[in-house]
Protein backbone atom coordinates (compact mmCIF):
# COMPACT_ATOMS: atom_id res chain seq x y z
CA UNK A 1 0.00 0.00 0.00
CA UNK A 2 2.53 2.22 0.75
CA UNK A 3 4.15 1.89 -2.60
CA UNK A 4 0.46 3.18 -4.14
CA UNK A 5 -0.48 -0.92 -4.73
CA UNK A 6 -4.46 -1.58 -3.68
CA UNK A 7 -4.71 -4.59 -2.11
CA UNK A 8 -6.99 -7.66 -2.12
CA UNK A 9 -7.06 -8.82 1.72
CA UNK A 10 -9.08 -10.31 4.33
CA UNK A 11 -12.00 -8.41 6.56
CA UNK A 12 -10.44 -9.88 9.47
CA UNK A 13 -9.00 -8.23 12.77
CA UNK A 14 -7.58 -5.25 11.95
CA UNK A 15 -6.96 -5.52 8.26
CA UNK A 16 -10.29 -3.88 7.58
CA UNK A 17 -8.78 -0.99 9.65
CA UNK A 18 -5.63 -0.61 7.94
CA UNK A 19 -6.69 -1.01 4.55
CA UNK A 20 -9.57 1.30 4.15
CA UNK A 21 -10.77 1.69 1.30
CA UNK A 22 -7.43 1.31 -0.32
CA UNK A 23 -8.38 -2.34 -1.27
CA UNK A 24 -10.83 -4.84 -1.40
CA UNK A 25 -11.57 -7.03 1.65
CA UNK A 26 -13.10 -10.12 0.83
CA UNK A 27 -14.54 -13.31 3.81
CA UNK A 28 -11.06 -14.71 5.07
CA UNK A 29 -12.60 -18.77 3.28
CA UNK A 30 -14.16 -16.77 0.28
CA UNK A 31 -11.34 -17.67 -2.17
CA UNK A 32 -14.06 -16.37 -5.56
CA UNK A 33 -13.96 -12.91 -3.76
CA UNK A 34 -9.98 -12.55 -3.49
CA UNK A 35 -9.98 -13.61 -7.32
CA UNK A 36 -12.42 -11.81 -8.82
CA UNK A 37 -11.07 -8.69 -6.30
CA UNK A 38 -7.59 -9.55 -8.16
CA UNK A 39 -9.39 -9.61 -11.66
CA UNK A 40 -11.22 -6.38 -11.27
CA UNK A 41 -7.71 -5.15 -10.54
CA UNK A 42 -6.00 -6.33 -13.73
CA UNK A 43 -9.29 -5.54 -15.62
CA UNK A 44 -9.84 -2.27 -14.33
CA UNK A 45 -6.62 0.18 -13.97
CA UNK A 46 -8.31 2.91 -13.75
CA UNK A 47 -10.31 2.18 -10.95
CA UNK A 48 -6.67 0.10 -9.43
CA UNK A 49 -5.20 3.30 -10.19
CA UNK A 50 -7.56 4.98 -7.56
CA UNK A 51 -7.63 2.51 -4.98
CA UNK A 52 -3.99 2.50 -4.92
CA UNK A 53 -4.07 6.43 -4.59
CA UNK A 54 -6.14 5.67 -1.95
CA UNK A 55 -3.99 2.85 -0.39
CA UNK A 56 -1.21 5.27 -0.28
CA UNK A 57 -2.89 8.16 1.43
CA UNK A 58 -3.59 6.03 4.19
CA UNK A 59 -0.19 4.76 5.03
CA UNK A 60 0.82 8.62 4.80
CA UNK A 61 -1.61 9.57 6.54
CA UNK A 62 -2.58 7.41 8.99
CA UNK A 63 0.73 4.50 9.32
CA UNK A 64 3.51 6.13 8.53
CA UNK A 65 6.44 5.04 11.03
CA UNK A 66 6.65 8.40 12.18
CA UNK A 67 2.77 8.68 12.84
CA UNK A 68 2.91 5.56 14.59
CA UNK A 69 5.73 6.20 16.61
CA UNK A 70 4.26 9.19 18.44
CA UNK A 71 1.23 7.35 18.69
CA UNK A 72 2.98 4.77 20.81
CA UNK A 73 5.15 7.32 22.99
CA UNK A 74 1.59 9.17 23.63
CA UNK A 75 0.24 5.91 25.24
CA UNK A 76 3.53 4.90 26.94
CA UNK A 77 3.92 8.56 28.32
CA UNK A 78 0.12 8.36 29.53
CA UNK A 79 0.99 4.95 30.85
CA UNK A 80 3.54 6.30 32.79
CA UNK A 81 1.82 8.90 34.25
CA UNK A 82 -1.13 6.16 35.54
CA UNK A 83 1.83 4.23 37.97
Amino acid sequence: MSMGIPVVASNVDSVPEVVGDGGILCEVDDVKCFLDGAKELINYPDYAMELGARAKAIVTQRHSPGIVGKELLAIYNELSEDE
